[in-house]
């Protein structure tokens, strides 16, 4: 059974650990194909880690589609088994690609809080995300595990404007600054912010992927 009332809302979203908010997954190689795996790797802002969430109406399950690939998070092979693996497969609205939120806490990013959850399988509620081995490193499985409310099983749900950073066409990108990419962009010149650093035409600011912080490339 479904929470009663939805964690998030639909929109975008990088799931980053609790464990380690500079972690958060991502689709192994930025793959497009069914049956990609779904791992742990450090933020980059690249599509391969941003997933929109649909929240169906009546049980608050929610579905996550990967904005790069259109494809949605799956249990492989649609089993249940503690260690079954997370990759991507096309949309079948089967209780296999559906989820449900769970908070057990929050996890403050930037200065603000968010929840933190676990990510129950609609066809086996005591089961969830887990991070094999409880490791938060680069390359870690995401697998189906008993739930156990540990730190490896809780994510956080950042919501992102979908701002790519793939820079090869027309658009809007935000550019994170290299030695701190999680916590700063380049930002429109606000010389009163409290959060930036220099001043000037730009300036380095807090990056809450909003708008001042998005530049357009023509």
């Amino acid at each position: 059974m479904a929470n009663e009332l939805p964690v998030i809302s639909g929109g975008t979203y990088e799931i980053v650990l609790a464990a380690d908010t500079k972690m958060c997954l991502d689709v192994a190689g930025g793959s497009t194909a069914n049956g990609a795996n779904v791992q742990v790797w450090g933020r980059n802002g690249t599509e391969a880690q941003v997933y929109s969430a649909t929240v169906e109406s009546g049980t608050n399950y929610v579905t996550f589609t990967n904005v790069k690939s259109g494809k949605v998070l799956d249990l492989a092979s649609g089993k249940t088994d503690n260690g079954t693996n997370i990759q991507i497969w096309s949309s079948n609205n089967t209780p296999a690609q559906k989820w449900s939120l769970n908070q057990l806490g929050t996890k403050t990013i930037g200065g603000i809080s968010y929840p933190s959850c676990e990510v129950i399988s609609s066809k086996i509620t005591s089961r969830c995300f887990d991070c094999q081995g409880g490791n938060k490193t680069a390359k870690t499985n995401i697998r189906l595990w008993n739930r156990n409310q540990t730190i490896a099983q809780q994510f956080v749900f950042f919501p992102t404007e979908r701002v790519s950073t793939d820079m090869e066409a027309p658009g809007a990108y935000q550019i994170p600054i290299a030695e701190d990419a999680e916590w700063y962009a380049l930002d429109v010149e606000d010389v009163s912010h409290p959060d930036s650093r220099t001043n000037g035409i730009s300036q380095v600011l807090s990056s809450h992927r909003v708008h001042s912080r998005q530049m357009v490339i023509s």
